[in-house]
């Protein structure tokens, strides 16, 4: 099985996105961060639908980026409503898709800003003093951050015992590791390396009594990576660091 990876676009608002001649597979998994703008990421999304048999969408941060002083809830319930208008996107926030015995599963994962925790404190005068973030906007980007974390547990522990399930493929937005990035000193720019990842969310992984987790597709690194570490392979693919005009889709094998 063949699927292409893709995410990290960051399009503003109307900005034009072609993907024509660009697809290499029947199955995309977009791995969030499109566009701040709803309509743009809407736009993006019916665009690259056309050139996919189906599409598998995990949000990021950014797609909560004008909520991010209102309501998360109302942000995933408008998400869920305008996505469902698509018949071959599949949102997978609190979905397990199955195609060919694998488990697709995926969540955001949000951040818990300490891959680093040397730089936690700085970190968090950084959100605060230049991001304009509150400390109830902190809380919020934490408690999503862990209850992803515990969705990915129990939805582990229940596809152990699904035997239509042979493997599951992981796919967040947010970075699942920080051994995974923790070389790059580039990140230490901003405290980069503390607001992209979930310090926790791996956890999940002790759920996997069956060893059916074989991959790990996550963005917002950006770089290229593809790492296989104790038995999961981690892979992104993000637009982040390239001209858009030379992004390329990342084809997977399974």
């Amino acid at each position: 099985m063949n699927f292409d990876l893709i995410s990290d676009l960051h399009l503003e608002p109307n900005e034009p996105f072609d993907w024509s001649g660009k697809a290499t597979s029947l199955y995309c998994i977009i791995a969030g961060n499109i566009s701040y703008d709803r309509n743009t990421l809407y736009k993006t999304l019916e665009h690259l639908s056309n050139h996919y048999e189906m599409i598998l969408f995990v949000d990021g941060m950014l797609e909560h980026k004008e909520w991010q002083h209102l309501s998360v809830e109302d942000s995933y319930l408008d998400l869920r409503a305008n996505l469902d208008k698509f018949e071959n996107i599949f949102f997978m926030h609190d979905n397990i898709i199955i195609i060919n015995g694998i488990g697709f599963l995926g969540a955001n994962g949000w951040c818990t800003y300490d891959f680093d925790p040397n730089l936690q404190a700085d970190t968090m005068e950084f959100l605060l003093q230049t991001e304009k973030m509150s400390s109830i906007d902190i809380g919020n980007v934490l408690a999503m951050a862990n209850s992803d974390t515990h969705y990915f547990k129990n939805s582990i522990s229940e596809c152990q015992t699904i035997p239509d399930i042979s493997e599951i493929i992981m796919i967040t937005n947010s970075v699942p590791l920080p051994d995974l990035i923790s070389h790059d000193i580039n990140l230490s720019t901003e405290y980069m390396i503390n607001r992209i990842g979930n310090n926790g969310i791996t956890s999940c992984l002790d759920e996997d009594h069956e060893g059916k987790i074989s991959t790990w597709c996550f963005g917002k690194y950006p770089g290229d990576m593809d790492m296989l570490i104790h038995g999961v392979r981690y892979l992104n693919n993000t637009a982040c660091s390239k001209p858009k005009e030379i992004y390329h889709p990342k084809r997977i094998t399974i």
